[in-house]
């Protein structure tokens, strides 16, 4: 076995001291605005919108401003549209009859004296909890604010004044306090034509996280956090839809779990294996080549150690447990290719590609920074020099 040594430094807060300069690091390498929208379309399996919006993409300054932006487009023309609503029932004394009679609270009321019925009936309202959740995230986001910073508050002018008559236009509609379970319940009701309003639940969705920062006047160490959380999920969510729109001839698995070559049944109380879930695994169709990921996420990238390019231990022997655990499954597995894939902005993008046992090992960075049409090329590439 060949060994690829040496650290990768991960750009994590090791004291309080580093606090500044990691916050520093982060607020100078910013990834293009238009490059998280693309980036979260794909993990949103949304991807068909990537071409709408050209014009907020590149005015936002910040993304948090972007995805208020699109939320506001995307309701002005679902207001045009028509927003949708849906039937809610309703119990009432009226004059008429509407619905069914319910004769029992109409006799025990004497709503006849007073020539009235009490009915059940169906009625059609806007006033349902997809559009609450969008009124109330719109309203969030007003009542936060965009920024505390005087000098960049002329930047979201517009947008806060889009959002005021917006929320003018929604009067009707009730606040509700908004919770991921709530805006989950919402998704999952959604039909196959309703792709808008996935994608500004969605939106509302990131935008109600309470742990996004929420204006610049937040800690250092909470948009370091929040940074940290969030970028590795959307980048891993990410590559893997790329993938599987973008790569024909090619079965795509994401977070696939792999079994050990293993006779032990452990019982309750016994000590388990380990879970071996690598990020995205890739079969293809006539070959039968295999190709494992594993997305990493690191603001600072330090593949260079004494002149030599090195990485992380414990990702290598990560990886390496993946592809020799998956030997005893026949020539294709004992042949699979492992790539480490680092998404970072600042070194350029940087590869070492080298052989553990029978198994091709690739480390492979994407850079953030470069132009969109740019980076899917390389992840194209990526997988086109794997099967060469």
């Amino acid at each position: 076995m060949t060994m690829v040594s040496a650290e990768l430094a991960s750009g994590a807060l090791e004291n309080t001291g580093r606090e500044s300069e990691d916050v520093q690091e982060i607020r100078r390498d910013k990834i293009p605005v238009r490059n998280w929208w693309h980036m979260l379309l794909y993990a949103w399996d949304l991807v068909d919108f990537s071409d709408r919006f050209k014009t907020e993409t590149e005015d936002a300054p910040d993304l948090r401003a972007l995805l208020t932006s699109i939320l506001v487009f995307l309701v002005k023309h679902q207001i045009r549209r028509g927003l949708r609503g849906d039937y809610v029932e309703r119990s009432d004394e009226l004059r008429g009859v509407r619905g069914r009679i319910d004769f029992g609270r109409t006799l025990r009321g004497m709503s006849m004296y007073r020539s009235r019925l009490h009915c059940e009936y169906e009625e059609f309202t806007l006033n349902v909890p997809r559009n609450q959740i969008i009124r109330s995230t719109l309203n969030d986001s007003l009542n936060r604010g965009f920024t505390e910073i005087e000098e960049d508050r002329p930047k979201y002018g517009r947008l806060v004044s889009d959002v005021e008559a917006l929320l003018r236009m929604l009067y009707e509609i009730d606040r509700v306090r908004v919770t991921s379970r709530l805006i989950a319940s919402e998704l999952r009701l959604l039909g196959r034509n309703e792709r808008e309003y996935k994608l500004m639940l969605k939106i509302c969705e990131m935008l109600q996280d309470p742990s996004m920062p929420q204006s610049d006047s937040v800690s250092d160490l909470e948009i370091v956090d929040w940074l940290r959380k969030q970028e590795h999920e959307i980048f891993e969510r990410f590559v893997a839809n790329f993938y599987k729109l973008r790569l024909f001839g090619w079965d795509v698995s994401a977070q696939h779990r792999l079994r050990w070559n293993s006779d032990v049944d452990a019982g309750e109380d016994q000590v388990r294996l380990p879970t071996m879930q690598p990020d995205i695994v890739l079969t293809h169709r006539d070959t039968g080549k295999i190709v494992v990921i594993d997305t990493k996420w690191y603001r600072r990238v330090a593949l260079e150690h004494y002149g030599n390019l090195t990485v992380h231990s414990s990702n290598l022997y990560q990886m390496y447990a993946y592809l020799a655990s998956q030997d005893y499954r026949g020539e294709s597995h004992q042949v699979a290719t492992g790539i480490l894939l680092y998404g970072q902005t600042r070194e350029g993008e940087r590869r070492l590609r080298t052989r553990i046992d029978e198994h091709p090992f690739w480390v492979e960075t994407l850079d953030l920074m470069k132009g969109w049409e740019e980076i899917e090329g390389s992840l194209l590439e990526l997988i086109e020099g794997a099967v060469g």
